[in-house]
């Protein structure tokens, strides 16, 4: 695996992979970014450069399938890949009690930063997160022209609980990526459903693994993982 990161202040997005082949990705990152661990999850492993080496080494290196030699960014493929990247970001890599552990042992030490009070802290993050599905409807009525940005913005500190800045870069990437901008929620509920739709309800989490490596190596639509829940 090889990559390399620039640091970009002209893209209305915190991060961005462009995979170029032979299991080699550039990782652009904005001065926006606020999380390095979510980044290098969603961007790396087990996110984008990960699924997207393994579709290049499975489906068209050893299959000859030429089609997933390129990958458009704006395509209906683009829901699965942003829900897989989401879902192992927050639901299989450091999820829970393992990434506060990370925090508590590794990231705080280093930062300096009391660990008191971290479970507390990553409780709300988890509560919070759960309030993404607000970006969908106010790109919806922004898109739409049935909201103004500032009223897009206070929608989003409202309901999503995101602030000022937040706020105005989320709008910013609205702005220059339009619809792509619901791709992460929905597309992590896709999976996610996927993933968990098992017989038995405490399937382990090597299990959830099995699954989602699936996924990582086999051709998917949203379609086909809308029939899949």
């Amino acid at each position: 695996m090889k990559l390399s990161q620039t640091l970009l202040a002209a893209i209305a997005i915190a991060s961005f992979a462009a995979h170029a082949s032979a299991a080699t990705s550039a990782v652009d990152v904005n001065d926006i970014a606020q999380s390095y661990v979510k980044l290098a999850s969603h961007e790396i492993y087990p996110g984008h450069h990960t699924y997207l080496s393994l579709l290049e080494q499975r489906l068209y290196r050893q299959r000859g399938w030429v089609e997933y030699c390129i990958w458009p960014l704006t395509s209906p493929a683009a829901l699965v890949a942003e829900g897989l990247a989401e879902y192992g970001r927050r639901d299989l890599i450091l999820a829970g009690r393992e990434l506060t552990e990370f925090a508590r042992t590794q990231l705080c030490p280093l930062t300096g930063l009391d660990p008191n009070g971290i479970e507390t802290y990553f409780e709300i993050m988890a509560l919070k997160d759960d309030l993404d599905a607000a970006l969908i409807e106010t790109a919806r009525r922004y898109l739409d022209g049935k909201m103004e940005r500032d009223d897009a913005s206070t929608w989003l500190a409202r309901y999503g609980l995101v602030t000022p800045s937040g706020a105005d870069s989320l709008l910013n990437f609205v702005d220059q990526y339009r619809s792509y901008a619901v791709t992460y929620t929905l597309g992590r509920d896709l999976v996610k459903a996927r993933v968990t739709r098992q017989p038995d309800p405490a399937a382990t989490a090597a299990k959830r693994w099995d699954i989602f490596e699936t996924l990582l190596t086999t051709p998917q639509t949203p379609a086909a993982l809308m029939q899949q829940r």
